[in-house]
């Protein structure tokens, strides 16, 4: 199988710009004044991001790569819709 790298660089370039810009608009340190028992270093959090955004890129473009062309449409809803959701969680 060969792979789509421009393809794939547009998947994880909109993964990435969504979830950034929801992470702008909600630059809240409230979270960081509030006393904690237990509480990981802050640098943890946009690693684990990072990351997870990216495993779901590769999953999306993966997934997309088996699906018929006329099914990809319907997969990218689902997709953006997904993720809009998980990003306005924040």
């Amino acid at each position: 199988m060969k792979i789509d790298y421009k393809r794939l660089f547009k998947i994880i370039f909109f993964t990435f710009l969504v979830g950034s810009l929801f992470a702008i608009f909600t630059g809240n340190k409230t979270y960081d004044t509030l006393n904690k028992p237990f509480s990981l270093p802050g640098i943890v959090f946009p690693i684990v991001w990072s990351i997870l955004y990216l495993i779901m890129s590769i999953s999306y473009y993966r997934v997309t790569e088996i699906a018929t062309l006329d099914k990809r449409d319907d997969l990218f809803l689902a997709y953006a819709s997904q993720l809009i959701i998980n990003s306005l969680w924040t």
